[in-house]
């Protein structure tokens, strides 16, 4: 049978007119759902009653987006995430440093020490809520837990400003990451800690020749204890940190840390330190003539130059614990530690003309001579130096005490 043209046009016109119907249908249904959700969306984030109110919060809010693009406010439309929420991803991320990269060792047991103490007060918060008061409240409460455990002269503001800064360092890792538009305690972040009131290591250090080798002496006198007298004599003599002493070994090889030539030892520094060598001055390589003696007659299965009574090396910890006792006998109510010594080596080498940027590279310091005034203070007109003048070094007492054993032995 013949289907006419006119017919197959009609046909198909029909079609497009359904077609077109029921497009239609979908978008207008669309829309309509489109516009409930808008509605729906707006006043379920607006608190406003009126369209008058409405448009008017809906503008401050946009001033607020605008600022918070120059981080002087708020993002009201951010995604709220809680504290706790950032202090977990920056724990994920190894507590990373303002260079991105993981801590590690007590850099990072520090960290996580801290957030221990931050996430049970801060965690259920969101960082909006972050305030003055709110921080005041928190050093009030800290403050007054380390008071009743504290030394004498401890008020615990020290800790809170460590506490907060670890706090402003999560809030950094959450800028970073897109989480956060700024950080609240760019801003916010108080310092508790009186800086007039703060006890400097200078405070800890020997005040004299004579004090620092009555100290090695009083150890000398226990064949156990003799380590800590070596160890004191090398921090003061050389400036190293206790982690740097520690590092030091005696099967060291060509510029590892123990490795002694050319008149130069050479150090393993810490903290990023610089120049990791430093030249052998003659009270050094007198203290090094004795040291050599007592090590090898030392039976240690440790190859450190400052091994432990059980062989092994010493605890961190230990020299400074040694030294509060001596100092109750040597001068009783004050307070002496290891880093006190390398306090004790910036004093002498000032009182041998040393400015302080030469200083600074004698200890391994990157930034410079402002940190050795910020540390160790300003210059004193004081006349400091390695040997004592009123009786002979506590090597060369320990030398020749060591010749009289020997010859009693033969």
């Amino acid at each position: 049978m013949m289907v006419s043209r006119r017919t197959v046009y009609e046909a198909h016109k029909q079609t497009m007119t359904d077609a077109l119907a029921a497009r239609k249908a979908v978008l207008a249904e669309r829309k309509l759902d489109e516009k409930s959700q808008k509605r729906d969306t707006t006043f379920r984030k607006l608190k406003a009653h009126s369209i008058r109110l409405a448009k008017d919060e809906l503008a401050a809010r946009k001033t607020d987006q605008s600022r918070a693009a120059f981080g002087l406010a708020a993002d009201p439309y951010e995604k709220t995430r809680t504290i706790g929420q950032l202090i977990e991803a920056y724990k994920a991320a190894g507590c990373p440093d303002q260079r991105r990269q993981a801590r590690t060792g007590k850099p990072w047991k520090q960290e996580i020490s801290r957030l221990s103490l931050l996430e049970p007060w801060f965690g259920g918060l969101t960082p909006g809520a972050i305030t003055q008061r709110l921080l005041d409240q928190y050093a009030d409460e800290r403050t007054s837990k380390v008071l009743e455990r504290a030394r004498e002269g401890q008020t615990g503001a020290r800790a809170v400003d460590l506490e907060l800064n670890t706090l402003k360092n999560v809030f950094k890792l959450a800028v970073r990451a897109g989480q956060l538009t700024r950080n609240p305690l760019d801003f916010e972040r108080p310092a508790y800690c009186d800086s007039r009131k703060v006890r400097h290591c200078r405070d800890a250090a020997p005040r004299s020749a004579e004090e620092l080798h009555k100290h090695a002496l009083f150890f000398f006198e226990d064949p156990s204890a003799a380590v800590f007298g070596w160890q004191t004599l090398f921090e003061a003599l050389i400036g190293c940190r206790t982690s740097e002493a520690l590092a030091l070994r005696m099967d060291a090889k060509e510029h590892e840390p123990g490795y002694v030539a050319d008149g130069i030892l050479w150090l393993a520094r810490a903290k990023g330190g610089c120049n990791n060598w430093l030249k052998v001055h003659p009270a050094l390589e007198a203290c090094l003539t004795a040291f050599r003696t007592w090590r090898g007659a030392l039976d240690a299965s440790s190859t450190a130059w400052f091994p432990s009574a059980g062989g092994s090396g010493q605890r961190p910890e230990a020299l400074s614990r040694a030294l509060g006792d001596s100092a109750a006998l040597i001068c009783p109510g004050q307070r002496r530690t290891s880093h006190g010594l390398r306090s004790f080596y910036v004093t002498v080498r000032r009182s041998q003309g040393a400015n302080d940027a030469q200083i600074a590279i004698e200890l391994g310091q990157r930034s410079g001579p402002g940190l050795i005034v910020q540390v160790y203070g300003e210059a004193k007109p004081v006349a400091l130096d390695w040997v004592p003048k009123e009786f002979k070094p506590a090597w060369e007492t320990w030398m020749e005490e060591h010749a009289e054993k020997q010859e009693e032995a033969k």
